[in-house]
């Protein structure tokens, strides 16, 4: 019985890895999730709104997550910078959100490429977007 408990558990702790990793070999992801989520005030034109935006980046390795991870200090504060730039009604559409996503894409690819000399991430998903 000893025995067939350590088998099940090694075969749930298999399963567990190659479930996590999206099946992709070596058990890593391409997507790297940037928490906590970016919380920013926004001009709406007579005020302040508050804009949660949950993003993920997509590695053009995964064996760069720890590489991005490192400067994540950085790649926060060129977002936290840009977010809050913006007005409520620049992103309030599908187009204005997906400028804001190109936009994000070039400003963190731009600051690994000068920390790193590696754009490193193919691109940056909003995951969640809420202005209120």
């Amino acid at each position: 019985m000893k025995y067939f408990l350590q088998i099940m558990m090694l075969f749930f702790l298999g399963m567990n890895t190659v479930m996590a990793g999206g099946g992709s070999g070596g058990g890593q992801s391409n997507y790297l999730p940037i928490d906590p989520p970016f919380v920013v005030n926004i001009n709406n034109g007579n005020g302040f709104n508050f804009l949660q935006v949950n993003t993920e980046l997509k590695l053009s390795n995964p064996e760069f997550a720890g590489m991005v991870t490192h400067h994540m200090a950085a790649i926060r504060h060129i977002m936290i910078m840009l977010l809050s730039s913006k007005s409520s009604e620049e992103i309030r559409t599908l187009e204005g959100k997906e400028q804001l996503r190109e936009q994000a894409l070039e400003a963190i690819q731009t600051v690994l490429e000068q920390e790193t000399g590696d754009t490193a991430i193919e691109a940056v998903y909003f995951t969640g977007f809420v202005i209120q």
